[in-house]
């Protein structure tokens, strides 16, 4: 089974997203970027990751720029899901290997198309 790990602060987008994302893969939800990057230190290394940027600690920017420097043999694909809409943003998360850019608020369906993309699935 394929992993998905989601980051986020916000419990109820979690919850959102995990339940959205359980039917696709195994799911870990993580709420803030130290606990995902202890995750990944130890080996635990996903197929997906869907990221907040508004963390805190360890922000998702900075999140981005780790995996690009230190996991991009993985090729781990990451969608950015954030309430911050401008293209400034969105282009430094593409350019650190984010597969997609996707804006609070979103259709789950979108959501859900990309990240079955991701994972070379079909809906059931």
């Amino acid at each position: 089974m394929q992993s998905i790990f989601i980051v986020d602060d916000s419990e109820m987008m979690r919850v959102f997203l995990g339940k959205l994302c359980e039917k696709h893969g195994d799911v870990h939800l993580f709420n803030n970027g130290e606990s995902i990057l202890a995750e990944l230190n130890i080996g635990n290394i996903p197929d997906i990751i869907i990221l907040d940027l508004n963390l805190p600690g360890i922000n998702g920017m900075q999140i981005l720029d780790i995996l690009n420097n230190f996991y991009k043999h993985h090729h781990i694909k990451t969608f950015v899901v954030s309430g911050i809409d401008n293209s400034e943003e969105r282009i430094a998360c593409l350019a650190l290997g984010a597969v997609d850019f996707i804006v609070k608020p979103f259709h789950p369906k979108e959501l859900e198309y990309k990240i079955l993309n991701g994972l070379n699935l079909s809906i059931q």
